[in-house]
């Protein structure tokens, strides 16, 4: 039995983050971040998407580590991670073009990541906080994941008015 047959399945959080006139969109994928042993470091990878009065449309996707205090080693494991997740993307991108939406690039990115289960905010209320908060999707199941993401990128846009482009 390899490490991988006994490694349990990653779990992301999607959810809305609000401030300082800007609204993100956040896929936070847990417990991604492991070292070539088998260490679990405590940071997650983040997508991320930004929402603004200027943009009628969601921009600025990134992939990003979120780690309180990040050591070098989980430095190391955190850019292995997201490279491969970046060469993974691309390959799907040649199969199927550029992705149109945050939504579309958020199920390519947990596809890249490897995550089997999406916890998916109902409302712009932040980072969910119990069960009763979000809706559970098997990431695998691409076409819930973009009904469920498209829901809270049409929420967001809708938070600065963009209702036509939401729509």
């Amino acid at each position: 039995m390899t490490r991988r047959d006994t490694k349990s399945p990653l779990h992301a959080l999607l959810y809305i983050e609000q401030g300082q006139g800007v609204t993100e969109i956040v896929a936070e994928i847990q417990r991604a971040v492991v070292s070539a042993t088998g260490y679990e470091f405590t940071g997650a990878i983040e997508m991320r998407a930004f929402v603004n009065r200027e943009h009628a449309a969601t921009f600025g996707q990134r992939v990003v580590l979120n780690s309180v205090s990040a050591e070098l080693d989980e430095l190391r494991a955190a850019v292995r991670k997201m490279e491969r997740m970046r060469d993974r993307m691309r390959r799907i991108d040649k199969e199927l073009g550029d992705a149109s939406t945050f939504a579309e690039y958020v199920r390519r990115g947990l596809r890249a990541a490897g995550v089997g289960i999406v916890h998916i905010a109902r409302d712009a209320a932040g980072r969910p906080r119990n069960a009763s908060n979000y809706i559970t999707v098997r990431a695998d199941d691409g076409a819930s994941v973009l009904e469920a993401a498209g829901r809270l990128e049409a929420i967001a846009l809708m938070l600065f008015g963009r209702r036509v482009e939401a729509a």
